[in-house]
This record gives C-alpha cells, structure tokens and sequence, in this order.
C-alpha cells in the first residue's frame, strides 16, 4: 500500500504538473479522500469501459493521461460526460489524476518516446518561446536517408497500427533526414517544425487546411492518429511508476480499447 501524498510525489517525479501547458489541467483531479493506495489502474483516456474496469479489478485510483476535466466544469449531471463518469468514481471511491502535456514534454514522456521508438538521433526540444518550458515536441535526426512513405510506414510499424491508419502529405519518394513529433494533436506546431529545418512533422488529428499548408510548405506531415501517436502512453507511465513505488502498490495497464475509430 503506498501513501496519497508519497504516490502523487512519484507521479511528480516522473513528470512535473509544473510544467504543464498553461491552458492543460494536470494533476490529482478527483480525490475521494483515501490515504493510500492498493492498486493503480493506468490508462490513456477515462471512458465508461475504463471506468468498469476499475471497479473489477479493485483499483482505488486511475492514472490517465487525458484530463477528465479539461473544459471548464459548471455543474455534475446524469446523463452528461464527465457528469456521469464524475459520479460513478466517486460513488466506487476510485481518485482520478492526469498526466497530460507534462508527460508530453518531459524526457523519456511520448513524445521523446516515439522518438526512441523511431530510432531518431540527436534529439532535442523545439521551443515556441524564451521560457525553458516553452516547449511540446521534439525533434531527430533520422540514421539514414528515408522517403516520405519509408517514414509512414515504420511509424505505423513502430505504433503497431493497422493499415489504412496512417495517412501523410507530400512526394512518397522525397527524402527526409529531420523529424519533427509532437504526439496527440499538433499540427500547429507545422509552422516552428519548419523554421527548424525539419522535413517533415509526425502527429495526430490532422485537419484538411492544416494538410494543404503543409504540403504548400514542403514538409510532410505524417497523421497516425491522435490515439494511435499516444498508444504507448499506459505501459510507458506503468513502468516509470513500478520504477518508482517498487511493490507499494499493484500498477495495472487498462487493456481496455477506447478507440472510437473503425478501419475499413
């Protein structure tokens, strides 16, 4: 059993709220008044599943990375998310808390994960602004020439995708040395990836306009999805955190599917 405040220590450890985006809401976000922990259900995204699965397997607190609130919350109703999400846990005494863009920036967090997983070299932080946290993604240099589509291709091998979940812009056969990745949704940072020299910009939710720009600007930019660029997310905190609690307290992996998408 590992104590509230030792457990939110560790969480900090790993990757500090402090760094958080000014508009995110990292942190403890429900706290049904427990003084330690059991058991830990680690996930991507709380949904209805994930919620049952929590109380099957007995977990008194989920670690996830999406914010359960992220919008501002003016009341808790039936019938409403997360109102009902809201007054489940608290009904099952199961505490939420969010690693969100903390873990997006820290090192050894997504983004710097998808890039070991792609073998970039060389990485470092693109900065948006002076302050030493003014900073999302990243960006490597890739050991070998690749194309456009040998780049699409080993993103959606290196995320264990399906075919037809990655799309990209750009010539398939140009050659790319400099990534840039930015996990979820960021392809507004399409516009710094480029005056940082980069190739091309690996990344989720890509919209319409923000392709056509891309492809006007030269670099490729490679959609694997916002869920598919964060798929790594649960297993990647589970293990930082048995790294840093030992045997105090059971870190499970939700096996729960939570996304919404279907490939034809």
């Amino acid at each position: 059993m590992i104590d509230r405040n030792d457990l939110l220590t560790a969480l900090n450890n790993i990757a500090p709220e402090s760094i958080q985006e000014s508009w995110d809401n990292c942190g403890l976000q429900i706290d049904v008044g427990r003084q330690a922990y059991n058991k830990i259900l680690v996930c991507l995204e709380i949904t209805r599943d994930v919620i049952n699965e929590a109380i099957e397997k007995g977990a008194e607190i989920i670690v996830t990375h999406h914010p359960l609130y992220f919008r501002e919350t003016k009341n808790v109703l039936r019938g409403k998310i997360p109102g009902d999400y809201t007054i489940d846990l608290i009904k099952h005494d199961i505490a939420v808390y969010s690693s969100h863009t903390c873990f997006d920036k820290v090192n050894g967090g997504n983004n710097t994960e998808l890039c070991r997983m792609l073998g970039l070299e060389n990485v470092e932080k693109m900065y948006e602004g002076p302050g030493e946290n003014d900073y999302v993604g990243y960006m490597g240099i890739i050991p070998d020439v690749w194309s456009v589509n040998e780049l699409a291709v080993r993103v959606k091998d290196a995320l264990g995708l399906d075919d037809g979940e990655v799309r990209y812009t750009g010539d398939m056969y140009s050659f790319i040395m400099k990534i840039a990745v930015c996990t979820g949704s960021g392809a507004d940072l399409l516009m710094l990836a480029k005056s940082y020299g980069c190739d091309a910009l690996v990344t989720g939710d890509v919209k319409y306009h923000d392709a056509q720009t891309a492809k006007e600007l030269g670099i490729a930019l490679i959609d694997a999805g916002h869920y598919g660029t964060e798929i790594q997310f649960a297993e990647n905190m589970a293990e930082k955190l048995r790294s840093q609690i030992g045997m105090q307290a059971e870190v499970v992996v939700s096996d729960t599917n939570i996304n919404p998408f279907s490939i034809i």
